[in-house]
């Protein structure tokens, strides 16, 4: 009997730890704004992301204090910001004075008390540019048009410098590539393409390589962040032409799937995995979040009823630390609001489901009825971007 009651108290502890819901965070717009974005968030809650005014988009941190910072501009119109790292540094694009173009932009390190100015990272000759990632070692990525405007490379900012990082081939001055994510080793990821061929494919710059990653059978695919074990995740077509979202780990491309709709678009990928978007369902888009091998999951789940009664919805998912907070943008369906949130998951890996209780009470039944069975329940674009021409 003292193994039956140990069994019984162990599964009710399994099911309490399931049903354990996250602490969610809405992050509202600047003074005067109308809606907020987020798009990344280091390993100390700080998440970068924009606000929309009257007026335009303007660049902004939310520092994890209930606050919001605006992160002004290059003297243009609007600016936005798309990474930060853990030293506090933020990248992004912002409209020069004369709202001729956007160049990609350095903010930082941003501190609670103080708050440097952006810096004009500057261009690989032509009008544009737009920064989309920066590591831990102040690297920075992301694209730039090259002399004459003639195309968009992916470009890679580091130690003030600036190198052009090339595509899969084809006519490198007709050839597209664009990168969106880097890690803290250097390896950068992306899309290019090889012209004449027009077809975008997911690409893996590293140690001066350059890997086509391949679709998940389809004709056309992105990366959008890589993980210091060089996990990758992204989106590619299928045969079909849908979105999928993968990850492609030690030479694979996996299909990650959907939450039942037709497409599904990953954003982030953090050191232990963990993959977080946006899949389209039968009620409309809904943020994700997959843990490497154990099925794409709803982060609506983990609301608790008070978030859920007060009509958020999170539609997509950008970014998530090492800590397992996940950002993204919210909608609110009972005043059309449109936030930015951050989501601070539960310390296990288990999740919620309606009916965990139930099963709780229906294992409980089985134990005292010494039958024995065996269980398994299963856990469960991109960045954008300002114009360059």
């Amino acid at each position: 009997m003292k193994l039956v009651w140990t069994a019984a108290l162990s599964l009710l502890a399994l099911n309490a730890a399931q049903a354990q819901t996250s602490r969610l965070t809405v992050l509202g717009p600047l003074y005067g704004g109308v809606s907020s974005y987020s798009a990344g968030i280091n390993d100390s809650g700080q998440v970068a992301g924009y606000s929309m005014g009257s007026n335009g988009y303007t660049a902004a941190v939310w520092p994890g204090n209930g606050g919001v910072v605006s992160l002004g501009t290059l003297g243009g119109t609007s600016s936005f910001s798309y990474a930060i790292n853990n030293a506090g540094q933020v990248v992004g694009a912002s409209n020069i004075a004369d709202n001729s173009g956007a160049h990609a932009i350095l903010y930082g390190p941003w501190t609670v008390s103080s708050n440097s100015p952006g810096s004009d990272l500057g261009t690989l000759g032509g009008s544009g540019s737009s920064a989309q990632a920066i590591n831990n070692a102040g690297q920075v990525v992301g694209w730039s048009s090259t002399s004459g405007n003639a195309t968009i490379h992916a470009t890679l900012w580091s130690n003030g410098g600036i190198t052009d990082l090339g595509s899969l081939g084809g006519n490198p001055s007709l050839s597209f590539s664009h990168a969106f994510g880097i890690n803290d080793k250097g390896q950068v990821v992306g899309d290019s393409n090889a012209y004449p061929i027009v077809l975008d494919h997911a690409t893996l710059w590293s140690n001066g390589h350059i890997t086509d990653l391949g679709t998940l059978g389809g004709a056309n695919s992105t990366a959008l962040s890589i993980n210091n074990n060089g996990q990758v995740a992204g989106e590619a077509q299928t045969s079909v032409g849908a979105y999928h979202a993968f990850l492609w780990s030690n030479g694979a491309i996996i299909d990650l799937g959907t939450l039942g709709g037709a497409n599904s678009y990953a954003h982030a990928i953090n050191n232990a995995g963990e993959v977080v978007g946006t899949s389209d369902t039968s009620l409309g888009e809904r943020a994700f979040i997959e843990s490497e091998g154990a099925g794409m999951v709803d982060l609506n789940n983990f609301l608790d009823a008070d978030s859920k009664n007060a009509g958020w919805v999170l539609t997509d998912a950008m970014g998530i630390n090492n800590q397992g907070q996940v950002t993204g943008e919210a909608t609110n369906t009972l005043t059309n609001q449109q936030r930015a949130y951050v989501l601070s998951l539960p310390a296990t890996a288990a999740v919620p489901e309606p009916e965990s209780y139930a099963l709780a009470f229906v294992g409980l039944a089985v134990i005292f009825g010494a039958v024995r069975r065996s269980t398994n329940t299963q856990p469960g674009s991109g960045h954008l971007s300002v114009n360059a021409s």
